[in-house]
């Protein structure tokens, strides 16, 4: 028996706001040309030591981990994020990015086994980490060529130190195919194990410019967004570039606390 529907009208559901152009460019290269306003502004406040980091600042940031990545990877090259929130998480993706890098972000407490399995899955040949993750990341069999360490110095990785100290990359590595690759956020893993979940340029850029549009909220110079989500996160992630987009500031912190020392 053959079954026929007719449609009776249009269910195309269509947005009552105009998408403004769409740059063809990187989220790096999108940031940066945001940061080139007010540099002298805040932009990240460490919520438990109150250091600031200006839009100067992290854009200098972006720039000399840009230009260390881009001497130590081949483009193209997988870099996993295994980190806490830290001030430098945004700096240290984008900057992978620019310097022609596809970023993965991993969770910093996944068991051995889970790191097994998202490790196996995106083959990372760099990882950015902190001795929260590192001991984890050396029990498994893996493709990772380098340790990048935030925090005190461990012998037989590289300081954090060294990358934020490096020289600025004179060009960064731009777009060949808007629909490349280029964050590899990893799914919860709710009902069953991680998925490494693919964005393009084209799917990164295009929801930024979307989320520049007024009915999207205030957040904006002047404002302060108290940063909870972790950036491993795609909420997370994408809250903390939509601040430094927006001109607004974010506050991190690792975790919540039921109280802060002023």
């Amino acid at each position: 028996m053959r079954l026929t529907i007719k449609l009776l009208r249009d269910l195309t559901v269509r947005s009552a706001y105009k998408l403004e152009p769409v740059p063809k460019c990187t989220i790096a290269q999108q940031a940066l040309k945001a940061l080139e306003i007010n540099p002298e502004n805040p932009v990240i406040i460490d919520g438990l030591t109150g250091d600031v980091t200006t839009r100067g600042q992290l854009a200098e940031q972006i720039l000399r981990v840009a230009g260390w990545v881009s001497q130590n990877i081949e483009e193209g090259d997988v870099i996993g994020l295994s980190l806490p929130n830290i001030t430098q998480y945004m700096s240290t993706a984008l900057g992978s990015i620019h310097g022609g890098g596809v970023v993965s972000l991993f969770n910093p407490i996944y068991t051995q086994s889970e790191l097994e399995h998202t490790v196996g899955l995106v083959k990372p040949k760099l990882i950015f980490t902190s001795a929260l993750s590192l001991d984890t990341f050396k029990a498994i069999n893996c493709s990772v060529e380098k340790y990048v360490v935030f925090g005190p110095e461990i012998q037989g990785t590289i300081s954090a130190k060294v990358v934020f100290t490096s020289d600025k990359i004179a060009e960064g590595v731009g777009v060949g195919d808007f629909n490349d690759t280029t964050l590899l956020p990893l799914s919860s893993g709710t009902t069953g194990l991680p998925k490494a979940v693919c964005l393009s340029h084209k799917n990164c850029v295009t929801y930024n410019v979307i989320t520049m549009h007024d009915h999207f909220g205030t957040l904006g110079p002047g404002k302060n967004c108290l940063m909870l989500l972790p950036k491993f996160h795609a909420y997370g992630f994408t809250m903390s570039l939509n601040s430094i987009l927006k001109g607004a500031v974010y506050t991190t912190l690792p975790r919540l606390f039921s109280s802060l020392n002023p």
